[in-house]
């Protein structure tokens, strides 16, 4: 895609706001952990190397920034699209996106700041990882709770290793602990120890009961949409997270508890964080090969880009470092051999992402609602955006004089059906029309009042709406609302719409 030289073409700032989803900060995760490979390779491949590092560290602080400002403006401005947001089974996934994203910039005030800003870079790094002790805690009980209270959409043909994501924050936080511990006296070190350890179970062994489901849904349901595909990479983060999180407490346990009362056990924290932390490393093996058994499989089939690639990113950088790890723990090359074509495989997924994404942003057909898929949360392919937008286009060239024989109609935005019951009243006669309504669109035609009854009324001279059931359950609506003389999309809008255009009829967007 050519990039333009303006700035969210596609898109407004207030609207930008409103579609701000938690997973961008999935870019931060992803960014994060490219500098930290960096750093983790400990050898001058090429000259300035810790420079670009830092260069990666200030980018990333700055997208952090501006992604906090965007989710903070949308809680103050859209508060019901955050209610929306907590009962959607996919997006709130992503709120663990947040703590993680916060962990390689904490961690990069320990490696990079001391030079730059003196100790006062390891006292904000102390300050930023309580914080992120707080935010990783809070959302690894929130969204279990909301799955297991008022998300309705969770069947295990459904799931995926997204489910992973609000349960491994807790496992990131740990292993930075672990980072940080040795650079603070004894009370404090001791204390981000013990807490560490706390937070690593807080994780894992939930993540390896999500592992266990995960495998058998695979086996009886097979692979999900190859929207959700790169899903498969996600295993490597708690695995790669845990072996990590358990090398680096036992390293960090000797100085953390020197002078402590804790003291004596450091050597078996140690020997017991090796041992552990190989095992684990093993068990992400498997599931390493197996992401890349089922990533070429899509790719064979298409690939489309959305922002789930940046999956491809922070469990491989998370499973590199721990490669990096063993290897200083154990002096066996393999690790570190394997831990260079690692790095590779990180910086080439990352450059072809980052480069992806930032088209999709300064264009913003990303933040664009009609690309989000209703159901992953996440914006749909850059092609079926584009689509959209011609579609758009010929609706507002054509809507008087196409005089096609069948017409499915979707419609997104309650602000809409005005232009769709235009349409209706110029071609209702000559066409045979269906509407199927998704999203935003599907609240206002439940409510008693005007709309409703408009909409009854072109029911009543053979227009068939078809109302999602997927957005129904997410704003809570019953089907006892429903206008007379219309039906549920049972199957869902988008399973709909593809029924309708594989009976021959013409598809549009109304706008």
């Amino acid at each position: 895609m050519k990039m333009n030289l303006k700035p969210l073409q596609n898109k407004g700032l207030s609207e930008v706001i409103r579609d701000f989803t938690p997973n961008w900060f999935t870019l931060n995760m992803g960014t994060g952990i490219a500098f930290l490979t960096l750093h983790n390779i400990n050898t001058n491949i090429f000259y300035g190397q810790t420079q670009i590092g830092i260069g990666f560290w200030i980018v990333d602080i700055l997208f952090f920034l501006l992604f906090s400002f965007l989710m903070i403006a949308r809680i103050i401005l859209y508060p019901e699209a955050i209610a929306l947001m907590l009962k959607h089974p996919v997006q709130s996934m992503f709120l663990g996106a947040i703590p993680m994203a916060l962990v390689p910039i904490l961690e990069g005030f320990a490696i990079f700041g001391p030079p730059i800003m003196g100790d006062k870079a390891l006292d904000i790094a102390l300050y930023l990882w309580w914080i992120d002790v707080i935010l990783a805690v809070g959302v690894g009980w929130l969204v279990p709770y909301l799955m297991f209270t008022v998300q309705k959409e969770h069947k295990l043909e459904n799931m995926t290793a997204v489910w992973l994501l609000p349960i491994v924050a807790s496992e990131v936080t740990a292993s930075a602990g672990g980072m940080l511990a040795p650079y603070f006296p004894n009370s404090m070190g001791e204390t981000m120890l013990i807490l560490s350890y706390i937070l690593w179970t807080f994780s894992v062994p939930l993540a390896f009961s999500i592992l266990v489901i995960l495998f058998l849904r695979l086996a009886t349901h097979k692979l999900p949409d190859k929207a959700m595909a790169v899903t498969s990479w996600l295993t490597l983060g708690p695995l790669g997270t845990g072996a990590l999180g358990l090398l680096l407490l036992g390293n960090s346990a000797k100085s953390a508890l020197a002078g402590t009362g804790l003291e004596g056990i450091s050597s078996f924290l140690y020997d017991f964080g090796l041992i552990m932390g190989l095992l684990i490393w093993g068990y992400a093996l498997w599931w390493f090969f197996m992401a890349w058994f089922i990533t070429l499989k899509f790719f064979k089939e298409g690939l489309p880009f959305n922002m789930g690639w940046w999956g491809f990113t922070f469990p491989v950088g998370v499973f590199t470092a721990s490669t990096f790890q063993l290897w200083k723990e154990t002096g066996i090359n393999a690790f570190e051999y394997f831990g260079m074509l690692l790095s590779v495989q990180l910086m080439v997924f990352w450059l072809i992402i980052f480069v992806k994404t930032i088209k999709g942003m300064w264009s913003g057909y990303l933040f664009h609602a009609p690309c989000l898929s209703p159901e992953t949360g996440l914006p749909k392919e850059e092609e079926e955006c584009k689509k959209f937008e011609q579609n758009k286009k010929n609706i507002h060239k054509k809507d008087n004089t196409m005089k096609q024989e069948k017409w499915v109609m979707q419609l997104l935005e309650p602000s809409h059906y005005v232009h769709l019951f235009n349409m209706l009243h110029a071609n209702m006669e000559e066409v045979d029309i269906k509407v199927v309504v998704v999203g935003g669109a599907v609240l206002p035609a439940f409510a008693h009042g005007h709309l409703k009854e408009k909409i009854e009324e072109f029911a009543a001279k053979g227009v068939d709406f078809n109302f999602c059931i997927n957005s129904m359950h997410l704003l809570g609506l019953d089907s006892k609302d429903l206008p007379e003389g219309t039906s549920i999309a049972s199957e869902g809008g988008l399973q709909a719409i593809n029924a309708y255009r594989k009976a021959g009829y013409t598809y549009f967007v109304v706008a």
